[in-house]
């Protein structure tokens, strides 16, 4: 396979294929379990760390060769502010689906709400969460350590905690926001949120037009002639499409399928970021539609994630809500978010998934002063769904 070399290949084109690299390295991928590898990345110029979203961990070079799965990777890893996030990927699919809800990242905002948790009697500084699902494990392998670095740096982002449910959801409604949270009667509860309000100006304002989208419906848009700038991303086929602000924010937007949910985008675009070069198109400006976005959301997966305060008393997550504005025009945009988090503490304890007695297990029917009196081990043969429950 010449210049093994391409950013991304999906792992079905390259299985069963002796993958050739300049520095001499040859893997050969010879096993594929559908499901568990859905994406696989190859990158350039092998090095001894490489990241890989697969199962969403980090693996070495070794440990890939002995799962027949190599990364070969573009450059040496560059010093960032960025989290660092798994590798998603930059393979052109199909933008042709019906219309999905769309998608704001709010991740930055919860690590805001945690950082400012600390400020809780109790709590103290550095705490360490651990999370109950897929998701919150992700988010704070992925995302948090990033983000706990770059909030203090971010002037529009605000964070507030208290024990009175009423300060946070003033400090929520003064600020344009409609979630509330409610209040949480438990000893020691609190109730913490954060807010990001961006307001932008178009350095070059665009003009107000109309266009047609591929639904074949038309939609309020703006036409910039002036200053805007293409880049590309690898394997990629669309370009990122950016123009400035008065301050001097670029703001950057490309065509994409939508992404699967909050980690899934902002994974995408951090990398993306890294990632994008300039360009020369045959573009001359661009046109894109205009946006009134209002969302508010349970943030269902978040519940139950904990930590432990320097008091030794747990701090369980048991409220969760965000609310996302973007608003987008001929002459700039407002880009607004809000997350609230109440916070229970005492004994722990979790919302997460179900546990799944999904192996052959043991069963038995324990009677109360004398133990048990029915036992049985069941396997797979007999998991069946009876008529009644008649002999």
């Amino acid at each position: 396979m010449n210049e093994a070399t391409l950013a991304r290949y999906r792992l079905a084109e390259i299985v069963g294929k002796t993958v050739e690299e300049e520095s001499g390295i040859f893997i050969k991928l010879s096993e594929y379990t559908k499901g568990e590898f859905e994406e696989y990345t190859i990158w350039k110029n092998g090095s001894p760390i490489q990241k890989v979203i697969s199962d969403n961990e980090y693996f070495t070079f070794e440990e890939l060769k002995n799962k027949t799965l190599a990364v070969l990777q573009t450059a040496p890893p560059q010093t960032t502010t960025h989290p660092q996030t798994p590798s998603p990927n930059f393979v052109q699919t199909s933008s042709s689906k019906t219309s999905q809800k769309s998608i704001v990242s709010i991740l930055m905002l919860i690590t805001a709400c945690l950082v400012r948790a600390e400020n809780i009697s109790g709590i103290g500084l550095n705490r360490v969460w651990k999370g109950i699902n897929e998701a919150q494990g992700s988010y704070l392998k992925y995302f948090f350590n990033g983000f706990m670095e770059m909030i203090d740096r971010i002037r529009e982002i605000k964070a507030v905690a208290s024990y009175f449910v009423e300060h946070i959801n003033s400090f929520l409604a003064e600020n344009g926001f409609t979630i509330q949270l409610r209040k949480d009667n438990s000893p020691g509860a609190f109730y913490v949120a954060a807010i990001i309000k961006i307001k932008e100006t178009w350095l070059n304002k665009g003009k107000k037009v109309q266009m047609r989208a591929k639904d074949g419906q038309n939609y309020p848009a703006v036409k910039m002639k002036e200053e805007v700038t293409f880049y590309q991303l690898p394997s990629y086929q669309e370009p990122v499409a950016s123009f400035e602000a008065t301050n001097r924010d670029r703001i950057c937007m490309i065509k994409s399928p939508c992404p699967e949910g909050q980690l899934d985008l902002t994974a995408w675009v951090i990398e993306a970021a890294r990632q994008m070069r300039p360009t020369r198109t045959q573009y001359e400006g661009l046109i894109f539609p205009m946006v009134d976005l209002r969302q508010q959301e349970n943030l269902y997966w978040l519940l139950g994630m904990h930590t432990t305060g320097q008091d030794g008393k747990p701090a369980i997550i048991t409220q969760a809500l965000a609310e996302v504005v973007l608003k987008m025009n001929e002459s700039g945009c407002l880009a607004a978010a809000a997350v609230a988090l109440g916070v229970s503490r005492g004994l722990d304890f979790s919302r997460g998934e179900p546990y799944q007695m999904n192996e052959p297990f043991l069963f038995w029917i324990d009677r109360p002063g004398i133990g048990p009196i029915f036992m049985a081990h069941i396997s797979e043969a007999d998991w069946k769904e009876p008529a009644n429950l008649e002999m």
